[in-house]
């Protein structure tokens, strides 16, 4: 039997998958156990959690694939298209990542010694790669589709001095094109985001809700000032155009974050900083997501990238609405598929899919690519039911359970489902989610108030997959796999939008989770929910307070619960309804204002 370990070891989102014989068994991310987002450092628990859940030791595992190869390709010819002034300014930038890069390589070995695993099983893969092969063997068509008609488009901040990849498996993976880090789409975002007052690498998903407030066309001619597509040796490649003035290179700004605090750059010394505060905000981030699609697609287009199937991962592509419009905008597209875990985090499983690979073995997701992480059921007794006989109840029939979840549910409830293995990926999707009526379009306003979130963009729906046909007007009913993910965006009916006015965002675009039977528990909630209300979508975020990772273990969901994320905790068989306070241990005492029971009748 041969292990194959999948790591990423930073500089951000860490994890670890395990492949066993080529299958992919069980996957997490680091942020989950240690409880700091997009934690970084080398992946230690995740790799427990891997090992201890198959009850194998290190020395078990024969390879140890790596989702970054600290290297990467040669930059003397781009370098070599610039002025010498301007070759000063991308080397400083390439000397600032290549410090981080040696850091988090040192980290990832001395790690690995620890664990007493010889180094001689290391192998490491570039970056852009594994963002490619995680997209293409995580695919669900790839085992009957023809994969020569697959491609496989990769985006983001930057990666083994790249930021982005063209890649065909037809048989042994191609490169068509990549996209330099002095290029990058990726970075543009990162600096929009900082210069609208938000954290760079961070929170660009909230530029892609509050673009649909605003009117592009006031600012998309700005960023086609400093970036566009250029024809290069018979491709028409991304470049970002960059000036020997040092202030007009806004990728600067961020390659100065990753030195000392005293050599990093104000963001409001830059030219594109400055001229962007001419505008409102929202006009900003809408003439930023107009740009973005328009490059992408011209770039697809123009280059013949289009195939029937097109398979995207990096950061990128956890804008939804872009990958909308590449469903949308080319007709010879049968399918869009985005890797669920699209940003660094999901590299490990990359990693590993290419050394099993290149070992010959046949890669495969038995479990999908999502349910991977860990599995605290046979735990749950010792946490909850001592809070159970006080302030609960415990159902143990799951279908009776279900039809109590969706109960309380319809008297308006907002419910923390926690139910088998944690979800792989910045989505909740049913085992770490909260759900709740999407009636009522305050309903945002109070989550995000409850949750201590800021968000433009309202939440998004878990809908049944028998009624998305009359959910949404754009919806492939024959594509099983359509919606799985929450990492698309559909156009809603007007049926949609009148019922459930909630998850319906202002540019009449939703983001939903299509389930059926496939999805376990949450599935059988949203059934009986729709049979107590005829209403077939219900709210879903993700399970965790503001700036905290969504919740793993089952103390984790009784502090978030006890923080107030949710009024009734459901993790099966346990119903809980009694606000705890705060402690080390979930059953740490009582608040002094107790809450009864909700009436779910």
């Amino acid at each position: 039997m041969a292990w194959i370990l999948g790591l990423t070891s930073g500089p951000h989102d860490s994890g670890a998958c395990l492949l066993r014989d080529g299958a992919l068994i069980c996957a997490a991310n680091e942020e989950r156990f240690s409880r700091r987002k997009h934690d970084g450092c080398f992946p230690k628990r995740s790799i427990e959690y891997c090992l201890q859940s198959q009850n194998i030791a290190p020395n078990d595992i024969s390879i140890v694939a790596h989702g970054w190869k600290f290297d990467g390709q040669d930059l003397t010819k781009r370098l070599a298209a610039e002025p010498v002034e301007v070759q000063k300014h991308m080397r400083w930038m390439a000397a600032k990542f290549r410090d981080v890069d040696l850091n988090v390589e040192a980290r990832l070995r001395s790690g690995l010694q620890a664990l007493g695993i010889p180094e001689a099983r290391l192998q490491m893969y570039d970056h852009h790669s594994c963002h490619a092969a995680a997209a293409f063997f995580a695919w669900p068509a790839r085992l009957t589709a023809n994969c020569c008609d697959c491609c496989c488009v990769t985006l983001d901040g930057r990666g083994d001095y790249a930021s982005g990849k063209i890649v065909n498996f037809c048989k042994k993976p191609a490169v068509l094109d990549v996209t330099s880090m002095f290029d990058s789409l990726g970075m543009l975002w990162a600096f929009v985001t900082a210069s609208l007052g938000f954290k760079a690498f961070r929170h660009e998903g909230k530029l892609t809700g509050l673009a649909a407030h605003g009117d592009g066309s006031r600012t998309a001619r700005i960023f086609e000032t400093v970036m566009g597509l250029v024809e290069d040796g018979g491709l028409w490649r991304i470049r970002a155009f960059w000036q020997e003035e040092e202030t007009k290179n806004f990728m600067l700004f961020l390659a100065s974050l990753e030195g000392p605090s005293a050599e990093r750059r104000e963001v409001r010394t830059f030219a594109l900083y400055q001229e962007l505060q001419q505008h409102q905000p929202k006009d900003v981030a809408a003439g930023l997501q107009i740009f973005t699609e328009d490059l992408l697609l011209d770039y697809m287009r123009l280059n013949n990238f289009v195939k029937p199937y097109i398979c995207v991962a990096g950061g990128v592509f956890a804008n939804v609405r872009l990958n909308l419009r590449l469903r949308q905008r080319f007709q010879d597209v049968t399918q869009v598929f985005v890797y669920p875990n699209m940003g660094d985090a999901g590299l490990c499983f990359g990693a590993a899919a290419l050394a099993a690979s290149d070992a010959g073995q046949q890669v495969s997701c038995p479990k999908g690519s999502v349910f991977l992480g860990p599995d605290f059921s046979a735990e749950l007794g010792d946490v909850l039911r001592p809070v159970s006989v006080f302030g609960g109840s415990e159902i143990s029939h799951l279908e009776g359970f279900a039809e109590e979840v969706a109960a309380y549910l319809a008297r308006g409830k907002v419910v923390g489902l926690y139910v088998g293995a944690m979800e792989f990926g910045p989505r909740a999707l049913g085992n770490r989610s909260l759900l709740a009526s999407a009636t009522d379009p305050a309903i945002n306003s109070d989550l995000n108030a409850r949750l201590g979130r800021t968000e433009y963009m309202p939440f998004a729906p878990m809908t049944l997959r028998s009624f998305a046909g009359q959910a949404y007007s754009d919806f492939p009913v024959e594509d099983l796999e359509a919606g799985r993910h929450m990492t698309m965006c559909y156009e809603a009916t007007p049926e949609l939008k009148k019922m459930c006015p909630a998850v319906v965002h202002v540019d009449n675009t939703v983001r939903p989770q299509v389930v059926d039977e496939r999805d376990g528990l949450a599935y059988h909630v949203l059934v009986h929910y729709e049979a107590k209300t005829g209403m077939h979508s219900l709210i879903n975020t993700s399970f965790n307070m503001h700036e905290d990772p969504i919740v793993c273990t089952p103390k984790d969901a009784m502090h978030a619960f006890e923080k107030g994320a949710c009024d009734v905790l459901a993790a099966f068989p346990f119903l809980i309804w009694m606000t705890m306070s705060a402690g080390d241990g979930a059953s740490s005492g009582y608040v002094e204002e107790q809450k009864g029971k909700p009436d779910a009748k």
